[in-house]
């Protein structure tokens, strides 16, 4: 099975069969069985079954914006309970600058019903786009906002009773085992949610700067483990909190399975990538010190899955692409496979010859 975002299509490879066409920007359900979408072609939210590309549930309404000629196209997440999918939506003015107010619309996907919080706390600020997406670790629900020089997210949300939106309660605990003083760049959760990571950077005496990732298991710190330290070559890796530079790929960490980790370069090249078995703390260059710098040289796809998108990665990534070398690098492993077909290869290949007269 193939989600591809940018030709918008469901693919069963096994089957050499294309079951899906016309579709926006997917997220996988955890156990990767469903799929959340918008059908271009209906203008409707839908909830697919990845087998065979059947509707499971379909979600409407006027703040719905499923339209392959509008690029505010709705995005939608599996919420804690992957019963329920959630997304945003522009509701009316509000204080106190007279923006749209933020609607958090959660779909039942047993009953295809749609329950809706209008925020009056929130202000819709941005461009017409959030994707929603599910903070595991906090256990929240976000929205990702963007201005011409800056992007951000907001996770002021939760489900509540009955799968609707209520508004979180108590400000954000910091990660587990984040030293006092530390900036946090990046967090990941594995497949099975039982571990999490966390990525750091801080400053230590005599101008000395280390990059190091703290990896628990159900709230306990297992070990920490140093990236890299020194005169570091960079200023910051962490920004400011959520925010980031649009046209800025952030830094990545990825927990591909229980006991292997990688720390993804951001677009700029910066920090240079890193293969971390979390149960050894070992640390070797990621994809054999391959220099990856620009927006498309080094991307995250899940098993089965495309490449990330531009605004995030798959929920659950598996290899990295590495267009320098053609090749992707499986982090399960720690193997490095080539994607360039051999002569013989394209000998065998398919070719197009004229249609009958």
């Amino acid at each position: 099975m193939l989600v591809d975002v940018w030709r918008r299509v469901l693919v069963d490879f096994a089957k050499g069969k294309m079951l899906r066409q016309n579709l926006g920007a997917a997220t996988l359900r955890p156990d990767g069985a469903r799929l959340v979408a918008c059908d271009l072609d209906a203008g409707l939210l839908v909830e697919l079954d990845t087998a065979t590309g059947d509707a499971t549930a379909t979600f409407g309404g006027p703040g719905l914006v499923c339209s392959k000629d509008s690029p505010g196209t709705t995005t939608a997440a599996y919420a804690a309970d992957s019963r329920y999918v959630f997304w945003g939506e522009q509701g009316p003015p509000g204080p106190p600058r007279g923006l749209p107010l933020v609607v958090v619309a959660v779909g039942d996907t047993l009953r295809s019903t749609v329950t809706r919080f209008e925020d009056r706390t929130t202000e819709w600020s941005g461009y017409i786009w959030a994707p929603a997406s599910f903070d595991a670790v906090h256990g929240r629900m976000c929205l990702g906002f963007s201005m011409p020089s800056v992007g951000w997210e907001v996770c002021d949300w939760a489900l509540g009773p009955g799968g609707r939106a209520v508004r979180s309660s108590g400000p954000v605990p910091p990660p587990t085992g984040l030293p006092i003083g530390a900036s946090l760049v990046a967090r990941a959760t594995s497949p099975s949610q039982g571990r999490t990571g966390m990525l750091y950077e801080r400053s230590l005496p005599g101008g000395v700067r280390e990059l190091a990732a703290t990896w628990s298991t159900r709230g306990a710190v297992d070990r920490t483990t140093v990236i890299t330290s020194g005169k570091l070559p960079w200023i910051s890796l962490a920004g400011d909190g959520n925010n980031y530079h649009v046209g800025i790929r952030p830094v990545r960490l990825v927990l591909f399975d229980e006991h292997h980790a990688a720390v993804v370069p951001a677009s700029d090249g910066q920090p240079p990538g890193a293969y971390i078995d979390v149960d050894t703390g070992s640390v070797q260059p990621l994809c054999k010190g391959v220099a990856m710098a620009g927006t498309t040289d080094c991307l995250l796809a899940g098993d089965g899955v495309d490449l990330e998108p531009f605004s995030g990665a798959p929920a659950h990534p598996r290899w990295i692409s590495i267009r320098e070398t053609e090749s992707l690098f499986d982090g399960t492993t720690g193997k490095t496979y080539s994607v360039e077909p051999s002569d013989a290869e394209w000998a065998k290949a398919t070719r197009i010859v004229p249609a009958c007269p």
